[in-house]
């Protein structure tokens, strides 16, 4: 009776200790998402002013006479 009990106390340990690990992965995979996701939508931002900048550009050379 008594290796069981001590059994069962190094499993809930051992299943306590994985819970924090697996926590700890889950909240650090969460935030470099997050930081990858703010990354892109900069990106894609700055992108989008570039090409809209250049087509501005491209429609004010079309209307000026040369």
């Amino acid at each position: 009776m008594e290796q069981s009990t001590e059994a069962i106390a190094k499993f809930q340990s051992s299943a306590e200790e994985n819970q924090k690990v697996l926590k700890s992965t889950f909240e650090t995979a969460w935030l470099v998402g997050n930081e990858l996701a703010l990354t892109t939508i900069a990106a894609l931002r700055a992108n989008t002013e570039a090409d809209f900048s250049y087509l501005q550009a491209l429609a004010v050379q079309s209307h000026c006479p040369r």
